[in-house]
């Protein structure tokens, strides 16, 4: 269905508004102020043999995260043993709610000591929710002609406020939970979300605090305020050129010459 391309962002709003915060003996609470979903845009593939035609990947969404002050983010790590997020995305239709991935990000920039007087917060990222025929591998979105049949495009979307049941995020050092789902580790390259063929649907998004180490999730999950809702899709009748692709073996030249990367 979908891929969840997470890339770093390594600058911040001139705007800071920083998250509440508030530790007490081997507890914290945090209050967060700019988390949320600041863009979503399609993510186009073109298509066929001479990729003239254009169908969709999916869409990319930009997600905030709670922003917190230099000493704070230490006192998470060297007093909380907390080192990164655990986020969760989950979709929701009419008949389904369903957790599509799950996947942690650290809280400050890799290589950047507990007490580096450099440190930096990683304040957000991408999230890439594709169609399966892009989500499969990276060696799926160099076909020119993609797998699956896949030729639907992604007509409309919005960005919809959602009420949350929590108001904080409150870590408990004393009480961690071992995180038993599949989690997708962390990497800078993209990884996928695969879920299906058609996207329709809201995708929320969820945080919790984590341990990495341990691979122990040690707040409650609170659900980021705004949702991606894709409204309408449709499909391209035929892509031109496609009519028998089969996915070629792993070896065979189509990885040598179609040489697509998303972006260029």
């Amino acid at each position: 269905m979908k891929k969840i391309l997470f890339i770093l962002l390594f600058t911040v709003s001139s705007c800071k508004e920083y998250a509440q915060y508030q530790r007490k003996d081997y507890k914290v609470t945090i209050v967060p102020t700019q988390a949320g979903i600041s863009s979503v845009d399609v993510a186009k593939w073109k298509v066929g043999p001479l990729r003239r035609q254009e169908v969709s990947k999916g869409v990319r969404v930009k997600v905030n995260f709670p922003l917190l002050e230099k000493e704070q983010l230490k006192d998470l790590v060297n007093s909380m043993e907390i080192d990164s997020w655990l986020i969760r995305i989950k979709r929701r239709t009419l008949i389904t709610n369903e957790v599509l991935d799950s996947f942690y990000v650290p809280l400050i920039l890799p290589g950047r000591g507990k007490t580096d007087l450099r440190i930096k917060q990683i304040p957000a990222g991408f999230v890439n929710l594709y169609y399966s025929a892009a989500a499969v591998s990276t060696r799926f979105e160099k076909f020119n002609c993609p797998a699956f049949d896949h030729r639907r495009i992604v007509e409309e979307f919005e960005i919809k406020k959602v009420e949350s049941r929590t108001k904080s995020i409150r870590g408990n050092r004393r009480t961690p939970s071992y995180y038993n789902r599949k989690l997708t580790p962390y990497t800078y390259s993209p990884f996928p979300v695969n879920g299906g063929k058609e996207l329709n649907g809201e995708y929320h998004f969820e945080i919790a605090l984590f341990n990495s180490k341990e691979k122990t999730k040690k707040s409650n999950w609170f659900a980021i305020g705004e949702a991606v809702k894709i409204t309408k899709e449709s499909t391209l009748p035929s892509i031109k050129g496609c009519k028998n692709f089969k996915i070629p073996e792993r070896d065979s030249k189509i990885d040598e010459v179609q040489d697509f990367k998303f972006g260029r």
